[in-house]
């Protein structure tokens, strides 16, 4: 029955195996009515199959089935092309990033050989640059040799003594030389050359050049003030100041004359030089300082002050005779040191007066230095702390003393006198010192007595007289 079915053969009646299809049925009941309302069912039925053709396939289904298929394929073959297409995209964007690797890697592999050609090129450059400088260098560095060789040849045909000794031409002035910054390099170049007791704001160096004074750090005159320094200096000529013998614009150093045989200092100081330093001698060495700085506060146009009186910066020469040295560099350097408003001030209303204030002020400095001088010859004494307030309080008053017994005088003497100096005549001329060296270094200063005047003849007066001496009175 399947098979009759399938090939359209089936009757309607038996449709469904025994069961009538609905559609038959209704078509018979339609016949039966249309036939005058009589019910023929079993001829109807076999004409109905008689006449029924064979069953096809319904054609509006196989097209929408054949459409479904076409459209599958449509879609199956889309498909493929999109997978095909992301494929393809898919190896371009793994073959993209490669392509860009590479041709990055090309392009830092040139930019690469660009600097590196660049590089060698200034460096090249650089290379010709710097050996174009050393030659120039070196053509300049053997200018300058030459021309220091060719001076210090010079140097030595005029220069016989290099110490400064003994350095006069035939009119009997002393021979100064300017020297180079070499000069003064090589001089000073070990630091044992270094003199103890130099001032704080410049150092003295031994050498064979003289004594150099190097301003220290921060005290570097300009070179208007150190050249006007240098033309006056170098006038200078007096037996008891060392000569300037030379000097270095560039490093505004001052050269004096040096002098072999040790300074005051060292006759204070050292057991055995002071046993020998004979109260003649010391009353010689105050009257030579005291000559030399009213020499120097004499001088025109403008007077010179030292500034820094001190026993070491009093020297002895090989016939022991004392210069002053470094006279003038103290006031020089000091004036380039920083100052403060008030100072400015000061400073400025010193100025307005310097034809008479300021040069008693600064004439003050140098007779008070001497005082304390005169205080260490008499008392033997090198350390200045508190030594004028020693000395005073000792002695007293000039009345005083003068109105005590022999024995009193002698007794308080003996306190104060240098040990060395043992006769009672010597310790007389020693306590007239004293009292002179008290007067010079009196802090009101109200009465400075004048050194050619006045000290100089009492320092000349203190060569010992027989017996005890009255003590001149001066007033405090």
């Amino acid at each position: 029955m399947a098979a009759m079915q399938q090939k359209g053969r089936l009757p309607a009646g038996l449709h469904g195996g025994g069961h009538q299809n609905p559609a038959q049925q209704a078509r018979r009941s339609t016949i039966g009515i249309q036939g005058g309302g009589h019910e023929k069912t079993a001829p109807a039925a076999v004409k109905s199959y008689q006449k029924q053709a064979v069953l096809r396939p319904n054609t509006g289904d196989q097209k929408l089935k054949d459409k479904d298929k076409r459209e599958q394929e449509r879609r199956e073959k889309e498909k493929k092309k999109v997978q095909e297409r992301l494929e393809k995209e898919r190896k371009k964007a793994q073959e993209r990033p490669e392509e860009e690797r590479k041709k990055a890697q090309e392009r830092r592999e040139q930019e690469r050989k660009k600097a590196q050609e660049r590089l060698k090129q200034e460096r090249k450059k650089a290379q010709e640059h710097l050996e174009e400088e050393r030659k120039k260098v070196q053509e300049r560095l053997e200018k300058e040799r030459k021309k220091v060789q060719e001076q210090r040849e010079k140097k030595k045909k005029k220069v016989e003594q290099p110490c400064g000794q003994d350095r006069k031409s035939s009119n009997g002035k002393v021979q100064f030389i300017m020297y180079e910054t070499l000069d003064i390099d090589a001089a000073v170049s070990k630091p044992d050359k270094r003199l103890r007791g130099t001032g704080t704001v410049y150092s003295v160096y031994k050498s064979k050049l003289g004594a150099i004074t190097i301003p220290n750090e921060g005290a570097v005159p300009s070179m208007e003030e150190f050249t006007q320094a240098v033309e006056t200096f170098k006038t200078i000529q007096h037996p008891n100041l060392a000569n300037l013998v030379g000097a270095c614009t560039q490093r505004r150093v001052l050269i004096y004359e040096l002098l072999p045989d040790g300074t005051l200092e060292d006759r204070l100081t050292d057991e055995n030089q002071k046993k020998s330093f004979t109260w003649k001698d010391r009353v010689t060495v105050a009257a030579g300082i005291c000559s030399a700085l009213d020499y120097l506060h004499r001088n025109k146009p403008k007077l010179i002050i030292h500034d820094d009186l001190k026993p070491s910066n009093i020297h002895f020469g090989t016939d022991s005779v004392c210069k002053l040295t470094n006279f003038g560099v103290s006031s020089l350097l000091r004036s380039t040191k920083h100052v403060s408003f008030l100072e400015q001030v000061v400073e400025g209303f010193v100025q307005a007066l310097k034809d008479t204030d300021a040069s008693k002020i600064q004439i003050q400095k140098d007779v008070s230095g001497l005082g304390t001088i005169l205080l260490q010859l008499g008392t033997g004494r090198s350390n200045t702390d508190g030594l004028r307030d020693f000395v005073a309080e000792e002695l007293g008053d000039d009345r005083v003393f003068q109105g005590k017994s022999t024995a009193q005088k002698e007794k308080i003497l003996g306190k104060v006198v240098d040990p060395e100096l043992k006769s009672d005549s010597v310790k007389a001329a020693a306590a007239r010192m004293l009292f002179l060296g008290l007067r010079c270094t009196d802090p009101a200063g109200k009465q400075c007595p004048n050194l050619a005047s006045e000290v100089l003849p009492q320092i000349k007066s203190c060569i010992a007289d027989s017996g005890m001496v009255r003590v001149h009175r001066f007033c405090f």
